[in-house]
């Protein structure tokens, strides 16, 4: 299925949070983060790991790279695990 541009009511292209997180007690904790503007969920995801590979000195092995979309989680990956 295709995947289409999904615009906002201004014709401006959808702002994702990408944040490295910790899960605790049932939910994810940011630490530190970052907003991104990209065309899809898609493009979302390929300039959430750039920014993950260039900061990528700030996780450890309990950190979860998140990527959230108007309130909800559209991606996640644990780093530091195969």
């Amino acid at each position: 299925m295709a995947q289409f541009p999904a615009l906002s009511y201004y014709g401006r292209m959808p702002d994702y949070v990408v944040a490295f997180c910790h899960f605790s007690v049932d939910e994810f904790v940011p630490y530190e983060s970052t907003r991104i503007s990209a065309e899809n969920d898609d493009k979302a995801k390929e300039k959430a790991n750039e920014w993950m590979n260039k900061n990528y000195a700030l996780a450890d092995d309990r950190t979860w790279l998140n990527v959230v979309r108007d309130g909800v989680g559209i991606y996640s990956k644990q780093l530091g695990k195969s």
